[in-house]
C-alpha cells in the first residue's frame, strides 16, 4: 500500500462527512419552518420544493451508503496494512492518521510527548516508502 492509497482513504472519510452534513441540511429545509418566510415576493413558478428536496435526500442517501461501504473497505485494508508492521507505534500512526483521520499533530500527541509531528511523518514515510513491513 502506498501513500496515495492511504491518503485516498482520508479523502473518502472527508467526502462522507460532507455528505452527512449536506443530507442533514436538506432534511432541515424539507421540514415545515425550514422554508424562508421573510415576506419577500417570490417568482411565480409553481414547484414541489419538498418533493424536490426528497429526491435530493434520496440520491444523497444512496451516495452516503456507497461512501460508507467504500470507507469500510478502505479502513479494513489499512488495518491489515498497519498490522503487517511489527512496530506498534507505526501501527498506531497508520490507524490514527488514515482511519481516524487525526491530524499529524494529534497523531504525535497520541504517541506521547517524545514525538513531534515531523518525527511521526518521518517514521511513517520511512516505513511506507522504503517498505519496512
Amino acid at each position: 500500500m502506498d501513500l496515495q492509497a492511504l491518503n485516498r482513504n482520508i479523502q473518502l472519510h472527508e467526502r462522507l462527512e460532507r455528505a452527512y452534513d449536506m443530507v442533514e441540511s436538506l432534511r432541515e429545509r424539507a421540514y415545515p419552518g425550514g422554508q424562508n418566510l421573510d415576506g419577500m415576493p417570490r417568482g411565480t413558478d409553481v414547484s414541489d420544493k419538498v418533493g424536490n428536496l426528497a429526491i435530493q435526500i434520496a440520491d444523497l442517501t444512496a451516495r452516503i451508503e456507497w461512501l460508507e461501504e467504500e470507507t469500510e473497505k478502505g479502513d479494513e485494508e489499512i488495518r491489515k496494512f498497519a498490522n503487517s508492521f511489527d512496530d506498534e507505534r507505526l501501527q498506531m500512526i497508520i490507524q490514527a492518521r488514515f482511519i481516524s483521520c487525526f491530524t499529524w499533530s494529534d497523531t504525535a500527541d497520541l504517541l506521547g510527548p517524545a514525538f513531534t509531528e515531523k518525527g511521526v511523518k518521518r517514521l511513517l514515510y520511512g516505513a511506507v516508502c522504503h517498505g519496512d513491513a
